[in-house]
């Protein structure tokens, strides 16, 4: 008797429904966003028609983009529920299941290590933003396009792509960066409004965490750089919130995960250390006694002679 082990079909179809709603969300938030910026008439000059610019041509080509992405995430997720199904149905393809949970199991490590180290990136570029600010409030020789740029890099990411631009996709790692505040205020709206799932206090902490990076996102977005010279207290919370929401996200994500990435990551890691370990201090107790031996024999010969 064969027994076939899958993936659960509900989870998989409300996944899906959960990354089309993402999608449609975000493209109404895009255009709520645009509208809102043109709708400032008061703000008038050289800076506000750049900033108009600038976000009415990323709200249509990148957010879009963004959109696109998460239907067709949505797509491929129902997809997978139907050949589970079918799987399921015929109670012997396993085998299909073996490269869908391969591919789960790819996406969760990648994903995990993806926002683990976002979440550091964006704390590192905070802390380099803030010690310039000081810097410049303390009256120090600071010029306020550094302080400015320092920003930016928090908001947007480097010029070179972050990691994906280590890895030869720099195109990617920029727009990337550039959807990283919309998509924070998304998740960090929908996690306000239901606590991401959780109970309880961590829960009540998701909730207040991501309407607060959801809050700090869209004043990042509305001021952007310029934020420092008009309003650096402002940017400076509003970027706190951002990050700590980004560091939150992340631990609950390998915490909700922990079983797969303890099985795919960090037994094989800690069982890999561990024979290292053995290895070396059986070379190394290997070495000293060939040494011992060494050094010894002449010292037995010339006493026999």
């Amino acid at each position: 008797m064969s027994t076939t082990v899958g993936a659960d079909v509900e989870a998989l179809e409300a996944l899906a429904s959960q990354f089309d709603s993402g999608a449609e969300e975000l493209r109404a938030l895009a255009a709520r966003l645009t509208g809102a910026i043109e709708a400032t008439h008061d703000w008038q000059g050289p800076d506000a028609q750049r900033c108009k610019e600038e976000w009415s041509g990323f709200a249509r080509d990148r957010m879009a983009g963004v959109g696109d992405a998460l239907a067709a995430a949505s797509r491929l997720l129902a997809d997978n529920a139907r050949e589970q199904e079918r799987a399921s149905a015929a109670d012997g393809a396993g085998g299909g299941y073996g490269v869908l949970a391969v591919a789960q199991t790819g996406w969760t490590v990648g994903n995990a290590a993806k926002k683990v180290a976002g979440a550091f990136l964006k704390a590192k570029a905070l802390v380099d933003f803030l010690r310039l600010a000081r810097a410049k409030s303390l009256g120090q020789l600071m010029s306020s396009v550094t302080v400015a740029q320092a920003l930016k890099t928090f908001m947007q990411g480097g010029k070179e792509g972050g990691l994906l631009g280590k890895i030869g996709l720099p195109a990617l790692g920029r727009l990337a960066g550039k959807a990283f505040l919309p998509m924070t205020v998304l998740t960090g709206a929908w996690d306000a409004a239901t606590g991401g799932g959780y109970d309880g206090l961590r829960g009540a902490t998701t909730r207040v965490l991501g309407g607060a990076g959801a809050l700090g996102a869209v004043a990042l977005v509305a001021g952007g750089a310029a934020m420092v010279a008009t309003a650096p207290i402002t940017a400076t919370v509003a970027a706190s919130a951002v990050a700590l929401y980004g560091a939150w996200s992340a631990g609950n994500y390998v915490v909700d995960n922990w079983s797969t990435l303890d099985r795919a990551v960090f037994s094989p890691a800690i069982s890999a250390v561990g024979r290292a370990w053995e290895g070396a201090t059986t070379g190394v107790s290997s070495a000293l006694g060939w040494a011992r031996g060494l050094l010894g024999g002449p010292r037995t010969a010339g006493a026999g002679a």
